[in-house]
């Protein structure tokens, strides 16, 4: 019993700060596919527009920071870790993303930063502790 109400709270703190990302997830998607069409369809190629081309390419890359941060709170919830590469990757991605907008972005996607900071922490200790155990 103690189980399940353990894994609804983490559910619902998960809903929680899903929920209070939204926005910055659309905004996020948005420009991303914005970015995405405009270099299907040939917009932004010329050797003049080249930064245009690296915003509309780490954009599309920087998804993945979200992509992280959906992985390692599936697995909290199911009380399981994840690889250390996703933790580590999705935070450098999410570096890459926040430097040149100044963190602007943050204040869109701020509980989501503060979980993913919380379960980058959460996911680490928990490797370095399982491969301890398997260890000794």
């Amino acid at each position: 019993m103690v189980e399940r109400s353990f894994r609804t709270g983490r559910s619902l703190i998960s809903l929680l700060v899903w929920l209070l990302c939204a926005p910055g997830i659309f905004f996020h998607l948005m420009f991303a596919s914005m970015a995405g069409t405009a270099l299907l369809s040939g917009e932004g190629l010329s050797p003049f527009e080249a930064e245009n081309v690296l915003v509309a390419v780490l954009l599309i890359i920087t998804s993945f920071a979200w992509v992280a941060l959906g992985w390692m709170n599936y697995r909290w919830m199911e009380d399981r870790t994840v690889h250390w590469a996703w933790p580590v990757f999705g935070t450098l991605i999410a570096l890459v993303a926040l430097i040149p907008t100044r963190f602007v972005p943050i204040l869109l996607s701020a509980p989501g930063v503060l979980m993913a900071i919380y379960l980058c922490i959460w996911h680490l200790r928990r490797a370095r502790r399982d491969a301890a155990r398997a260890a000794g």
